[in-house]
């Protein structure tokens, strides 16, 4: 229940699923660096930051440090199951 809450309120937000789209597509090629997104989008770096943490909070993405980067991937499983 608490876990379907947070997800639903993750994905309430239109540049929260912009930025999942984004990762999903990348997951398939070892995922996406924040760094790109802040690229690709419009917002700050701080901002993507706390969408990448609020996605993450709900088990959507997972984050993995990768040097100085962190690598975003998506979470399938949680997706499919709350779908």
């Amino acid at each position: 229940e608490k876990q379907i809450q947070r997800i639903s309120k993750a994905l309430a937000d239109p540049r929260r699923r912009e930025i999942l789209a984004m990762v999903a597509r990348e997951s398939c090629a070892d995922g996406l660096h924040c760094g790109a997104i802040v690229e690709k989008l419009p917002i700050s770096q701080p901002t993507v930051s706390h969408h990448v943490k609020e996605l993450a909070s709900a088990g959507l993405i997972a984050i993995t440090a990768d040097g100085q980067f962190n690598r975003l991937t998506i979470c399938a499983d949680t997706l499919t199951a709350y779908i």
